[in-house]
């Protein structure tokens, strides 16, 4: 998790690595993660957070625990537009260092190419004076 990371980035994060396996977290999981990184939030606003961005899952009586959870449909598309979006700034950043690399490199192969035909250019002797010969006007 960065610390540039909102708690409900963090939070969705959080839920979807633990449900990678198994596909569910339990609600004391989510209140634990809330309140160990998120110690500021009371316990209502961590009650009606993990309410809205999770959903419950229906389990069977007596076949586990009762109050296993997972992302919501809403919360999960959230999260990849985060990531896509994280993951675009960060490929618009390198391409701008990539493009002002390129940028640099051909200004300085025309500043050379210019300097090389000035010293080509310099070292030609002219030895003989160009005389250029006009046609004698005729009148008639």
């Amino acid at each position: 998790m960065e610390k540039k990371d909102d708690f409900y980035i963090a939070f969705l994060t959080f839920v979807k690595e633990r449900t990678a396996e198994t596909g569910v977290i339990s609600w004391g999981e989510c209140n634990d993660f809330l309140e160990k990184n998120f110690s500021n939030l009371n316990q209502g606003y961590r009650r009606l957070f993990i309410a809205n961005f999770t959903s419950a899952v229906a389990v069977p009586q007596g076949q586990g625990p009762q109050d296993l959870r997972k992302l919501t449909g809403e919360a999960y598309f959230h999260l990849l537009e985060h990531t896509e979006l994280v993951e675009a700034r960060a490929s618009s950043r390198q391409a701008l260092k990539r493009s002002t690399i390129a940028i640099c490199v051909s200004l300085l192969l025309a500043l050379t190419s210019i300097v090389k035909q000035l010293l080509v250019t310099a070292d030609v002797n002219i030895k003989e004076p160009i005389i250029v010969k006009m046609p004698h006007a005729h009148s008639y």
